[in-house]
């Protein structure tokens, strides 16, 4: 059995002065300390105007300095916040594939819709939140394992891209085992998971978020 840690770099108050840098070295510290002693995977957050919550706006970067210091833990970002407003399908899969090929193949990726405040902060309308997660959980394995995929309305349009595969390692380009949140029917998610599964002959659980 391995236990996993999720981790979302709280601030509380009273705040001293270099308060976030010292939070982000002890995040870093803990995640070594975790790699040490054998747990399975670190999980990071994405949050943003969160304030005393979660200072982890950017987890893909502070996955990346953890994975300069650590060799065996896994390292997961849960989740990337999936309307195109947030993160555009393309980007996702390209930060995904970097940080994989700069941590030797250790990246889980999970997706989700986010909720009511993170999208009056970006502007997310939310009748589009369900549609665009959708959209970027079926996009992500044709653009690991495509040379060429399509992309459709809402977030790009119709038309042909080419891949970001050149940029993935071999633990993304087989897809691993994902974990998915592609919006919160628990349904769709369990087809949705299913169907990536097959494509991708990995073992793959959908987590409603």
């Amino acid at each position: 059995m391995k236990i996993d840690l999720f981790n979302e770099i709280q601030n509380p108050r009273p705040r001293l002065e270099g308060h976030e840098q010292r939070r982000f070295r002890e995040a870093i510290e803990q995640a070594k300390l975790a790699d040490d002693l054998g747990y399975g995977c670190w999980w990071q957050v994405e949050h943003h105007g969160a304030d005393e919550f979660s200072l982890s706006s950017a987890p893909e970067l502070l996955l990346a300095a953890i994975s300069q210091q650590t060799s065996r833990i896994r390292l997961g970002h849960s989740a990337v916040l999936s309307p195109g407003k947030f993160n555009h399908p393309i980007r996702v899969a390209e930060r995904a594939a970097t940080l994989d090929h700069l941590s030797g193949g250790r990246v889980e990726l999970g997706l989700t819709r986010s909720t009511s405040p993170e999208w009056r902060l970006f502007d997310v309308d939310p009748d589009d939140v369900r549609s665009q997660t959708q959209e970027a959980f079926e996009m992500l394995p044709g653009m690991w394992t495509s040379e060429r995929f399509p992309t459709r309305a809402p977030i790009t349009g119709s038309t042909t891209c080419r891949s970001p595969r050149n940029r993935c390692s071999g633990r993304i380009r087989r897809c691993g085992r994902p974990q998915l949140a592609p919006d919160r029917s628990k349904r769709r998610a369990s087809a949705a998971s299913a169907s990536w599964a097959r494509r991708c002959g990995s073992r793959s659980t959908a987590r409603a978020g």
